[in-house]
């Protein structure tokens, strides 16, 4: 905010700027110039002053007194501060909540892959010894709310593992055939479900398999890995410990 006086290089000037209410203010070291600057004001009233000498250098008594005011921004108001902390609350109280409905939801999805599976391997057993398939239970797995087409979709899944388990060449299009879908809606079902992509999934499945084999048979862990799919054992084993933290024989060996 500059204030400008006629020039005249024999005039000195003083100023003084201060807050109302203050005290105690000097005036400031005098000066030929002839204009005051003044900037980022705070809310407020200001009081500037400003006297100066005659041509001789004498002070006259001329003190001239300007008052400044100074409004808030509706950001700087009471009112803005309290909208603006409302407002990063709120923000903290959505971020909170979706952070937790993803891990929720990311739990509940990782729960229903195992709880699945583990029906996989006790009803594929039950189906060797009957030589008949059934229905999965699926409502005991599958989260509360899911639709009955989950139901049907994952007994599908469920006919083509059991028909699958060993065949090295199934690819993911066999299976979004079997379950009357395209490649890219089983991936989507496949994440809204378990969290994983079908392919992902099936290797699950494989490895589920594998290591219910490994406790149960005396089955060697080449054929073992015949039996689930894998065509390299030795890119079954890495695998097997990739997923499960041990090798197939570290495996057995524990679950004995």
């Amino acid at each position: 905010m500059p204030l400008l006086t006629r020039d005249n290089e024999d005039i000195s000037y003083q100023t003084r700027f201060y807050k109302e209410g203050e005290k105690d203010h000097p005036w400031d070291t005098p000066t030929r110039l002839s204009q005051f600057l003044v900037q980022d004001l705070t809310p407020g009233t200001y009081i500037f002053e400003v006297r100066s000498t005659n041509a001789m250098g004498q002070w006259q008594d001329n003190t001239r007194k300007l008052l400044i005011t100074v409004t808030p921004t509706f950001r700087e108001s009471t009112m803005g501060w309290v909208l603006q902390i409302g407002l990063l609350l709120l923000i903290t109280v959505i971020i909170t909540l979706q952070t937790y409905r993803v891990h929720t939801h990311r739990k509940q999805r990782e729960e229903t892959l195992n709880a699945y599976l583990d029906l996989q391997e006790r009803m594929s057993a039950t189906e060797k010894e009957s030589g008949h398939s059934e229905p999965l239970p699926i409502p005991e797995i599958i989260a509360p709310g899911r639709l009955s087409k989950d139901e049907v979709f994952l007994n599908a899944l469920h006919k083509w593992l059991e028909e699958n388990m060993d065949n090295s060449e199934a690819v993911i299009d066999d299976l979004a055939s079997q379950v009357c879908m395209s490649r890219s809606s089983l991936n989507r079902k496949m994440h809204d479900l378990f969290n994983l992509s079908a392919k992902d999934f099936l290797q699950a499945a494989r490895i589920k398999h594998a290591a219910q084999l490994l406790r149960t048979t005396d089955m060697a862990a080449k054929e073992v890995a015949y039996s689930c799919g894998f065509t390299d054992p030795k890119y079954f084993a890495k695998y097997f410990k990739a997923s499960i933290g041990q090798t197939p024989t570290e495996y057995r060996t524990q679950a004995e």
